[in-house]
């Protein structure tokens, strides 16, 4: 089992902790409370900004507004939604602003490298650790004690610690 499966796993089990009986209640009782210190731990290690990081941040997003479009009435910077699902929008710099934008932008992330090479270095470690083996081990389910109506999106989320 890979470390990311603890997530999936957490999260099918907490489905099931209000409706499993006798036997797989106890099974998913016992891995929640495995899973419950895992998921501190995993918590813990993900990438906490520094204050240099939060700082560019702010300065980057300064740059950002005052190079946006603004909406006539609000006055407020334009904001071009993210193309995919959960994808954060981007302000709307208009063409004749980029280069001046690019510039500016460019020299606030050579003002601040270390901060975002930090940044990088902790994500990538939170990435390697997610793709690691994990070290937990957690009670196996056996397929005959699952509830008639389990959906096969479940079943996914749980296979590495489904039997036969």
């Amino acid at each position: 089992m890979k470390n990311y499966e603890i997530y999936q796993i957490n999260e099918a089990l907490g489905e099931l902790k209000q409706i499993a009986k006798k036997d797989l209640a106890y099974v998913v009782y016992k891995n929640l409370q495995k899973l419950s210190e895992e998921m501190e731990i995993i918590e813990k290690m993900k990438y906490q900004p520094s204050e240099k990081f939060l700082e560019y941040d702010g300065k980057r997003n300064t740059v950002c507004i005052s190079y946006a479009d603004k909406d006539e009435v609000t006055k407020e910077p334009l904001v071009v939604p993210g193309t995919q699902p959960g994808e954060p929008g981007k302000y709307q710099i208009p063409e004749s602003k980029q280069e001046k934008f690019i510039t500016e932008l460019q020299s606030l992330q050579e003002e601040y490298t270390d901060s975002l090479e930090d940044k990088k270095k902790q994500e990538q470690d939170f990435i390697d650790f997610l793709n690691a083996d994990s070290q937990l081990e957690l009670l196996n389910i056996n397929k005959d004690i699952l509830p008639e109506y389990i959906t096969a999106d479940f079943l996914m989320k749980i296979s590495s610690i489904l039997e036969d």
